[in-house]
């Protein structure tokens, strides 16, 4: 699960170490329900790559969905 800070916001992964979440992680990250993420990754409203019948979100394609996509810093998170 993505790590907390005290303040609520929610560090997104660095993608180069983790290239994919959970679309049960995407949905925290987001702050919507694990429902609505299907239903967004079904309408092509959520990135995401399928690996059999398993669902994934790109971690860059969700930073790049929500503004996130500047300069990584490798040992830092962006906060959501």
């Amino acid at each position: 699960m993505p790590e907390r800070r005290s303040d609520t916001s929610v560090v997104v992964p660095d993608p180069r170490e983790r290239p994919t979440l959970t679309v049960k992680e995407a949905a925290a990250l987001l702050g919507i329900s694990l429902h609505g993420a299907y239903d967004a990754a079904h309408r092509g409203e959520l990135p995401v790559i399928w690996i059999g019948r398993r669902m994934l979100v790109p971690t860059a394609g969700l930073m790049a969905m929500v503004g996130l996509d500047d300069p990584w810093t490798p040992s830092s998170g962006n906060a959501l």
